[in-house]
């Protein structure tokens, strides 16, 4: 084959796309190259120059016309920047808590303040399901890690708990998560378990366990403390009580927790806790069939099996209470709070307007 038959099949290898345009140049000069070949060629060459010839003309002319329908103006053509799909940055990593000694109190050793905590998530291992912490509750947690003392409150349990949960603080420096198991009211900090206060523990069971009765507690006492913090408390100084008229069945807050203390009835459960104002472990105890939660320092009332001197109980309307009891001495919606000498000692908590459960606390 001639050399000028062999540009032409380089031609064809190329495809029309090198060349933007298709001048009438372009076309007498193919023809011309063959019809010499014709002449100087067998009748098969001649036939193959043609037909070669023939599908370039084709090609171009066609290339042209749809340039020229996709640029009717002449334009340049820009070609498309590829597209690139930016990287997903994945989250950070959590920061596990891990006291740099394993005595004395959390506090001194944290890597936040409560004022740095943005948020509060508590996710269950294995799922990517988070439950939101209340913002009235952030303080919970907060106060509960920074008092807790690492020299006394250390769990000497047997074997590692298999239902922990982790408790993430975000905050501007990053995640910090605390392992914590609600059957033992334990954080897991660095190597070793520490038992959280009782406040932590009735947050976690709400969040965790909200069909239970001490979920109700820390229900009730959760809205009533959004309520103060909204600013929503009246207050009457003026009011005076005596202290029997918040005896419940003829004891007080100390009688009853000496009588729980020797009582024989079987309690439902117990859990351990940290109390920061005693620096000591003691029990949450509770007793499902007379529905009574106690504390060192308050004791819980859920039925009404137990009343006041004047037949306060569960189950009264606020305007039953205030016409057998008088007015409180603080007030929310979800919460009247009557006063004994300088202390507020008697607590009604109120759910659909009737009281949902009594409590009666020591002196702060």
């Amino acid at each position: 084959m001639s050399r000028e038959t062999d540009e032409l099949y380089n031609q064809l290898k190329q495809g029309p796309f090198p060349h933007r345009t298709f001048t009438v140049d372009h076309m007498n000069h193919i023809t011309n190259e063959a019809a010499k070949q014709n002449k100087r060629s067998s009748p098969v060459k001649s036939r193959l120059v043609w037909a070669a010839a023939a599908f370039v003309l084709i090609i171009s002319i066609g290339t042209f016309y749809a340039y020229l329908k996709e640029n009717p103006a002449g334009k340049e053509v820009v070609a498309t920047p590829p597209i690139i799909k930016p990287e997903i940055q994945e989250p950070a990593s959590d920061i596990p808590l891990k006291p740099d000694r394993p005595s004395g109190q959390l506090g001194e050793q944290l890597p936040f303040t409560a004022e740095m905590v943005d948020s509060i998530t508590i996710k269950a291992s294995g799922t990517e399901a988070e439950i939101a912490v209340p913002k009235s509750r952030y303080t919970v947690i907060a106060d509960g890690l920074y008092w807790e003392n690492l020299s006394i409150a250390k769990a000497d349990l047997a074997s590692p708990d298999q239902k922990q949960v982790r408790i993430r603080i975000h905050t501007s420096k990053g995640i910090y998560s605390v392992p914590y198991s609600l059957d033992s009211n334990t954080y897991q900090l660095g190597s070793a378990r520490y038992y959280a206060d009782d406040q932590v523990l009735r947050l976690m069971s709400g969040l965790l366990e909200p069909d239970t009765d001490l979920a109700k507690v820390e229900r009730l006492s959760a809205k009533a403390q959004e309520e103060v913090d909204r600013g929503e408390m009246k207050s009457n100084d003026k009011l005076t009580y005596k202290a029997e008229r918040f005896n419940i069945d003829g004891k007080d807050t100390a009688g009853w927790l000496s009588q729980i203390a020797l009582q024989s009835i079987s309690y439902t459960f117990s859990k351990a806790y940290y109390d920061a104002l005693t620096q000591r472990v003691r029990h949450v105890l509770y007793y499902k069939e007379t529905g009574i939660f106690a504390s060192a320092s308050e004791v819980i009332f859920l039925n009404k099996n137990v009343q006041t001197p004047d037949g306060i109980q569960v189950g009264l309307t606020k305007q039953q209470v205030q016409s057998k009891l008088g007015k409180p001495n603080m007030e929310t919606d979800s919460r009247w709070d009557y006063r004994v000498g300088d202390s507020l000692k008697f607590h009604l908590y109120f759910e659909n307007n009737k009281v949902a459960f009594i409590s009666l606390t020591l002196p702060a």
